[in-house]
């Protein structure tokens, strides 16, 4: 048996084991109330959170339980001061209505969490997932009896799910109750509407079980609490100390620059074996001793930061670094006590700023190292603002400001601190630094995963690493034709039609071969499956993979010879799928044009897009060949278009919703690349820079909204994106047949709700449907569907959302391993068992896919938040001054100084303040929310309205909203 030791008293009164393996002396626990049945409070220490890979990359069919339906009118959702301040920033409190939501591992009913957001923390014990606005909540019931509804992002650590007995936790809540909140009354506490609604005896029987719950809770709390006072107390026996600091040195790594990582369990262990000894404490994760380190560990973001994006899985910190650490406290002292070096740093600083306010050249000035470290603070301010800890660097910037004398009667935030950046000659106004938040995230990423050292080497081989497969690439006779935007850099994919004799044909999707050049363990595919996707931002293109890798001819139609892999598959006229195939080829040429030139050629009535703010004159050329079509080629894009149009019928005969518009497209067309990444303090320049443009008015900018529907209008573009998708299953159906471990993506049907009207079911929806699976916004919003977040699995299962019902094929991504990194692993699976060698077991498969969904869900929102940057900027720009010279404007240009009209789209958020309406604008071809003060629901969904622009802003995050006219 493993040594064990006894437990301090305070804490067997919630835990008899500790870790199992070391405490065998702690006696089960007394009761916590008299008539309160509490299960086996010990599991505390000894159930770790069940698998979150099995239950994410499990079947979806298997994951989505019967969803409850509750009915929910909101009038005026009641709730408390303390309530109101925790949602006040972004949250809703009601909606139109409510409906249970999903369960998931970790945060389902009867776990006791912990939930942090805006600077408010504290554990309660999860009641129900319910919806709001179609939006996944959990409803919490907190230790003062109150219940909130919180977001799964706000839990940042999960206790075992055997602390309370599910029958205590069902005893809590009654989904009646939802109507006393529709009236304006606070569910958390008893009222006469209570007993009125659900009858004395089960009012009386539910708060019994949450003085029970309320009871519990608070043992935790004081347990957490002695449980710190053990962990940070040090110990003399050891002769090196406990607590924070032993901490610190045991994870921070000697050298000066690099970050480390820790998890909350392996904090606990470290300090609960501090007295060393041969009976070693192991810690599991999601237990007592790992929570009371994870909260000593939140309260120290000067030295440890809590992973931003996965908190609850991953329970990871990242180590600041001991430079790091170092120029935190120099300038933290250097700001309170009004320090020589910021004094020099103010000095030197205020005639830039003065220059840059008046419009006149700066003077020449070179920045010292300490004044260096001021202005990576000031940057790391703009990342370091997930406010689930208190970042240091907040105070510091705000104090550096007050030191130059900025905004002496202003909130300092985000905008102030950028707008001294730009003025000290660091922050161009062409960058919006979402290019560096992106890079920044992956390089934490990295130091939380400890792969560091992994990642750093060579950029990528220019020669073959991987030739196994060489011996049986066979030379591509047919024409392939890689379509793509003129401006497009990274060409993928390709794609041909081979005609048979009996009337059916051959299509062939050639996609680019970078595993040729490029193996699974290379230090450029590991830091490519921590950035998951190349970026591509109005400002600028952050690739996935080095352009020298290959020696630069890795895009289709770059030279003679290349490498490719082929997915095809045999059809019919009618587009039924006949036969695959998966194979390797060598692409001996290419013909490169664009989706113009192939709408142009074929006759399709293609509508160009519109540009509300004008077109710049003279525009850039197309950076890439356009080859000539001859007669055969039109020939064979006008039938691979007309299959195209048949196999999306097929594809979504039965499932698969698509909805709205395009996004527009904005540009910045006299932008310099930005910086890779402004958060690195090496990239802090030792000189102040001039800018070209020199400021936010000089930016130009190109927004341009597609008018084309391209659900229902099948150009070049849909041609290519459906052909796509047909490649993609063949992949899907190679891995699926042979057994093999690949990262399928999965989405179930949404659900209808109680507020679901009998004209809007899901199954009306599908009636409604027009070509490609089009229907109307306001009809999906009158629906008030349940819809799922998709998944990755490492099986088939069902995508729904693209039309595919069936659990034996799946689909994956095969056709981008340019831009994607899990179009690059299906590539190294496939051609492992082409070669029949031995592809990754499915434990290394799961794991992979985790990473590669963070990272995508990372894009994504670095992506969003990049568009609505530059949108706001344009709006601010346009709004405050006349039309730019240089651009044509044409019968559709808008006024955003005017009155805009817009369709209302969804049913209003309301926070504590205020309402928010989603209003689609048709003119600037984007949803904004319309706010107004109060609560108000009479806008209906599909009524119009008249708007104008009410608030635009940049920082801390953008912002565009509208006002009534």
């Amino acid at each position: 048996m493993r040594p064990r030791i006894a437990a301090p008293r305070g804490l067997a009164r919630v835990a008899r084991r500790h870790l199992a393996s070391t405490h065998p002396a702690l006696r089960r626990p007394r009761q916590l109330d008299a008539d309160a049945e509490i299960a086996d409070a010990t599991d505390i220490f000894s159930t770790p959170l069940p698998s979150e890979q099995a239950r994410r990359h499990a079947p979806a069919s298997k994951r989505a339980p019967q969803r409850r339906d509750i009915k929910f009118a909101y009038a005026d959702g009641g709730a408390t001061a303390e309530r109101m301040l925790y949602f006040s920033a972004d949250d809703v409190v009601g909606s139109a209505s409510l409906a249970e939501g999903e369960a998931e591992p970790g945060v389902e009913p009867g776990r006791v969490v912990e939930v942090r957001r805006g600077g408010i923390s504290g554990i309660g014990l999860v009641l129900a997932p319910i919806l709001i606005s179609g939006r996944d909540r959990l409803l919490l019931l907190r230790p003062s009896g109150e219940i909130w509804p919180v977001t799964k992002n706000d839990v940042q650590f999960s206790m075992p799910p055997s602390l309370v007995p599910a029958g205590l936790v069902s005893e809590c809540w009654a989904p009646e109750l939802l109507a006393l909140w529709a009236r304006g009354e606070d569910v958390g506490v008893a009222s006469g509407a209570d007993s009125a609604l659900l009858g004395e005896e089960r009012t009386a029987a539910m708060l019994a079980a949450r003085r029970r719950a309320a009871t519990l809770l608070r043992t935790v709390q004081r347990e957490t609490e002695r449980m710190e006072a053990r962990l940070t107390g040090g110990s003399l026996k050891s002769g090196r100390g406990g607590g924070i600091e032993a901490l610190y040195e045991a994870f921070a790594p000697a050298e000066p620059e690099q970050q480390g990582a820790v998890t909350s369990a392996q904090a606990a262990e470290l300090l609960l074996n501090a007295d060393g000894g041969d009976k070693a404490i192991a810690v599991r994760p999601n237990t007592l001793p790992a929570y009371a380190a994870h909260v000593i560990l939140m309260r120290r973001p000067d030295l440890f930061l809590a992973d931003d994006a996965g908190m609850l899985e991953s329970g990871a910190f990242l180590v600041r670094s001991r430079n790091a650490r170092r120029r935190l406290e120099a300038a933290s002292q250097a700001v309170a006590h009004d320090g020589a070096a910021l004094q020099a740093f103010v000095a030197k600083g205020a005639p830039l700023v003065a220059a840059a306010r008046e419009g006149r050249a700066p003077e020449h000035v070179e920045w010292t190292e300490a004044e260096r470290d001021f202005i990576h603070l000031l940057t790391l301010s703009l990342y370091e603002i997930r406010a689930t800890q208190a970042s240091p660097v907040h105070a510091i910037a705000a104090g550096i400001v007050k030191a130059f004398g900025i905004a002496p009667d202003q909130r300092i935030d985000s905008s102030v601190v950028a707008g001294l950046l730009a003025d000290l000659g660091v922050l161009p106004p062409s960058d919006s630094l979402r290019t560096s938040m992106g890079a920044e995230s992956v390089e934490r990423a990295i130091d939380r995963s400890r792969m560091r050292a992994e990642v750093t080497g060579e950029a990528g081989a220019q020669a073959p690493v991987d030739t196994a497969l060489d011996g049986l690439r066979e030379d591509v006779a047919h024409r392939v034709y890689v379509i793509d935007d003129p401006s497009a850099v990274e060409l993928d994919d390709g794609i041909a039609l081979e005609r048979m004799a009996d009337g059916t044909f051959w299509i062939h999707v050639h996609i680019a071969d970078p595993t040729r050049y490029l193996g699974i363990g290379d230090p450029a595919a590991l830091r490519a499956s921590f950035q998951t996707t190349a970026l591509y931002l109005p400002e600028g293109t952050t690739p996935l993979l080095p352009h020298a890798l290959g020696d630069g001819t890795l895009s289709l139609g770059s030279g003679d010879g290349q490498g490719c892999m082929t997915f095809s598959a045999r059809v019919d006229a009618a587009g039924a799928l006949l036969d695959s195939k998966v194979s390797v080829g060598w692409l001996k040429s290419a013909v490169v044009t664009t989706y113009a030139e192939v709408d142009a050629r074929l006759g399709l009535d293609v509508v160009p897009p519109r540009y509300p703010f004008g077109r710049r004159e003279g525009g850039a050329p197309p950076k890439r060949r356009n080859d000539e079509l001859t007669p055969a080629d039109i020939a064979d894009l006008g039938t691979l278009r007309d299959l195209a149009v048949v196999l999306r019928r097929q594809r979504v005969a039965t499932a698969g919703l698509a909805w709205g518009g395009s996004e527009p497209q904005v540009k910045l067309l006299n932008a310099p690349r930005p910086a890779a990444n402004m958060f690195s303090r090496d990239a802090i320049p030792a000189l102040p820079a001039t800018f070209s443009p020199a400021r936010p008015d000089d930016v130009a900018y190109d927004f341009a909204i597609p008018t084309t529907n391209l659900f229902t209008t099948v150009s070049a573009s849909t041609t290519v994106a459906e052909l796509m998708i047909l490649a993609n299953r063949v992949a899907a159906a190679f891995c699926a047949e042979r057994g093999i471990a690949a990262m399928f993506r999965s989405t179930v049907a949404p659900a209808n709700t109680s507020s679901t009207p009998a004209s809007h079911t899901l199954a009306k929806l599908l009636e409604l449907r027009a070509e490609g699976g089009w229907i109307e916004e306001v009809d999906v919003q009158r629906a008030n569907l349940a819809f799922r977040p998709s998944a990755i699995t490492t099986r088939p299962a069902q995508h729904w959302v693209m039309g595919f019902t069936d659990d034996h094929t799946g689909y994956i991504r095969a056709t981008s391993p340019l831009r994607r990194y899990e179009d690059l692993f299906a590539h190294w699976q496939i051609k492992a068992a082409l070669a029949g060698g031995s592809v990754l077991p499915e434990a290394e498969v799961a794991s992979l896919a985790d990473r590669s969904k963070r990272g995508e869900q990372r894009a994504k929102n670095i992506d969003k938040q990049a568009n609505a940057f530059w949108t706001a900027g344009l709006f601010a720009q346009r709004r405050a001054g006349p039309r730019p010279a240089g651009y044509a404007f044409g019968p559709d240009a808008v006024d955003v100084a005017g009155v805009l009209r817009g369709t209302v789209v969804g049913a209003p958020a309301m926070t504590a303040t205020k309402s928010s309406t989603p209003v689609r604008v048709p003119a600037l071809g984007l949803t904004l929310s319309l706010n107004q003060k109060g609560r108000h629901t009479h806008l209906a969904i599909g009524q119009e309205v008249d708007a104008v622009l009410d608030e635009t802003q940049l920082w801390p995050a953008p912002l565009i909203t509208l006002a009534l006219a």
